[in-house]
């Protein structure tokens, strides 16, 4: 049963995903990276951040950022980072939320959607911000969904991050799912089934790229996911494997849009 269980896990999200448009050439693509920071931002990780150089960036745990001794605002994060554009929820407290996308294509608009939870758990949402690249308007989704334990939290606020898909356009989501890739998880069922997962996708196997904790990994709760506007760059997908930045590893794959 245990064999059947672990070839089932493993091997539909592979054939779900061969439907999923890829390349190998990375001329012209962009470099998408999703990284938890763990609580906060310091010198050392925004200079990982700046050496990490993507092109469309999504961050958690954005609570506070501190460059160079000072405590800093998102407008100085973007420019210490060289990031023209960022979105991040508006009205809303920043800190109680922790979310941030960091862009080198103008953010045409954002918007920012709470999602329902328990009172006891962090507040959770979704940052929404559409990216103009070469006059093509890209959706971009970054979360932190509910605590692993919240098995049904966690899958209706999936289905609220699906509700915010434009199906006309090109869609990136990305962030901390807090969700294992496992068809038993039902969270990660609803979302592989409606998109594409780019670690499996650019030809990894289903069982690597565990992201959490970072020093000994024994999960995969960190994705970018894509619908069939956004092509991935095969052999792309790649590990931060920091130890010193936060206690989950980032991920980052190159997509042509």
């Amino acid at each position: 049963m245990i064999i059947i269980s672990s070839l089932i896990q493993t091997l539909v999200p592979f054939f779900v995903s061969l439907s999923a448009p890829t390349v190998a050439e990375d001329s012209g693509s962009v470099k998408v990276s999703t990284y938890n920071i763990q609580n906060g931002l310091d010198t050392y990780t925004i200079d990982l951040l700046a050496e990490l150089a993507a092109d469309i960036l999504a961050l958690q745990e954005v609570y506070e950022i501190f460059y160079h001794g000072s405590e800093i605002n998102m407008s100085q994060l973007a420019s210490s980072l060289s990031y023209p554009y960022y979105a991040s929820p508006t009205n809303y407290n920043q800190r109680l939320y922790g979310l941030v996308i960091l862009s080198k294509f103008e953010i045409i608009k954002s918007s920012f959607v709470e999602l329902s939870g328990p009172s006891y758990t962090t507040p959770r949402g979704l940052l929404i911000a559409d990216i103009n690249k070469n006059n093509t308007t890209v959706r971009v989704i970054t979360t932190h969904l509910d605590l692993p334990w919240l098995c049904l939290t966690r899958f209706n606020q999936a289905k609220t991050l699906l509700a915010q898909i434009n199906d006309s356009i090109p869609v990136v989501v990305l962030g901390d799912f807090n969700t294992s890739n496992s068809i038993f998880d039902l969270t990660y069922w609803r979302l592989f089934t409606n998109l594409h997962d780019t670690w499996i996708v650019s030809g990894n196997p289903p069982f690597t790229g565990k992201t959490w904790p970072v020093e000994f990994s024994l999960l995969r709760v960190d994705y970018i996911f894509v619908n069939d506007y956004c092509t991935t760059v095969r052999e792309s997908a790649e590990l931060i494997t920091d130890v010193q930045s936060s206690d989950h590893r980032g991920l980052s794959v190159r997509l042509l849009i």
